[in-house]
């Protein structure tokens, strides 16, 4: 059977907390089965560039399961219009604004797909 050892991409705010924690029990649960499952993930923020912060983690790592949580709101270009009297100020509808995670976690996403290890 192929080894999957994983490393798991996460947000670190507290907000986040609570589910993070409640994969990473999980993902602990599944490593009991005897499997070969083994997970490994960044344990807190480092002065280091995410790049190599992750790159060094990855290394060895033959799954990627990145935990996306909704943190920033987008909006596409064509759903803003200017402001009346500000011109420097952009709205639009709270309806086309969606949800997505973390620059940081897509940023990881990219890398481990970019990875020849992944």
């Amino acid at each position: 059977m192929t080894e999957l050892n994983a490393f798991v991409g996460h947000s670190f705010t507290e907000d986040d907390a609570a589910v993070v924690r409640k994969f990473l029990d999980y993902f602990d649960q599944i490593k009991k089965f005897g499997i070969s499952f083994e997970w490994d993930h960044a344990k807190a923020a480092e002065p280091r560039e995410l790049a190599a912060k992750v790159l060094a983690l990855i290394q060895g790592k033959n799954l990627f399961i990145g935990i996306c949580t909704k943190k920033e709101r987008g909006v596409g270009p064509g759903s803003l219009q200017r402001g009346w009297f500000n011109k420097s100020i952009l709205k639009g509808s709270e309806v086309d604004f969606s949800w997505k995670t973390s620059d940081w976690i897509i940023q990881e996403i990219g890398l481990a797909t970019t990875s020849p290890h992944i």
